[in-house]
């Protein structure tokens, strides 16, 4: 019998897929595009730049969205934009529990993130207005530039909000690498844990 589970859950995993293309995109946007865009700007360049930033924050926004799949021959970790992952049983070496550290100082974790994220915006902005204001459109910022940084601390909190709901979290060593895994409930931790013992016994 091959009962199957099959769950969205938040979880991480050493992902040298996205690494790369974030970094690609990010010297793309940042270094001659933006010097393009300041230098002599067009709607084209001021639209590729948008473009591109709003292409890194999809990446790394999709990068917390996985689903994983165990089955007794697998564990199979489903990405929204490359190819999935799969751990055959004879490559996993162990699973383990730990405590979420994410939920025993989410209070503290989260009011600070938050803070930053407050005291970023709100600088970008007032700069970004101020740029405007004295150099007109063609000589500013890129407006939606100074965004940027803002949405990706709002993007790094949302992710992990959603991994610090519950006090426990799994491990699975495997060779190569690991995935930590953070189920937002105790039926979630209970049926991934018993299912992932089960694939070791």
């Amino acid at each position: 019998m091959n009962d199957e589970i099959k769950m969205k859950v938040p979880l991480h995993i050493p992902d040298y897929e996205y690494i790369p293309v974030v970094i690609a995109l990010g010297l793309l946007a940042f270094i001659p595009l933006t010097l393009i865009d300041h230098l002599y700007r067009s709607i084209w360049t001021y639209l590729s730049v948008v473009l591109i930033m709003s292409m890194i924050l999809i990446v790394v926004h999709l990068r917390s969205y996985y689903e994983i799949i165990i089955n007794n021959n697998e564990i199979i970790v489903k990405k929204a934009l490359f190819k999935d992952l799969k751990i055959p049983v004879d490559k996993i070496e162990g699973i383990s529990d730990f405590n979420n550290t994410l939920h025993k100082y989410r209070k503290p974790y989260f009011l600070i993130l938050g803070l930053m994220v407050l005291i970023v915006a709100v600088m970008n902005v007032r700069d970004g207005l101020e740029s405007i204001e004295k150099y007109g459109f063609y000589e500013a910022t890129n407006v939606p530039a100074v965004f940027f940084i803002p949405l990706m601390f709002l993007i790094i909190l949302y992710a992990s909000y959603r991994m610090s709901h519950y006090p426990k979290a799994i491990k699975v060593k495997a060779d190569p690498g690991f995935i930590d895994l953070y189920p937002e409930n105790e039926e979630k931790y209970l049926l991934l844990k018993d299912k992932l013992d089960s694939l070791l016994r």
